[in-house]
């Protein structure tokens, strides 16, 4: 699943709802569904902090692939 929708906050709204719909057997409401989504909306709205040595991996990721 996350090759195909990856890490960010569409993302993880998808994995909320869907968790949502999970752990109620598929008894979750509309409304439950909704709220979830509407979380997921505010998430891009929050600050984000990198982990240390974050950009470091990444460009060495990057350096790895274009070498590949």
């Amino acid at each position: 699943m996350l090759q195909l929708i990856g890490y960010g906050a569409q993302g993880v709204t998808l994995s909320l709802v869907e968790t949502g719909s999970a752990i109620t057997e598929d008894r979750s409401t509309t409304t439950q569904s909704h709220q979830l989504v509407q979380i997921g909306k505010r998430m891009p709205q929050h600050p984000v902090a990198l982990l240390p040595g974050i950009r470091e991996a990444v460009a060495a990721q990057w350096r790895e692939r274009a070498t590949a």
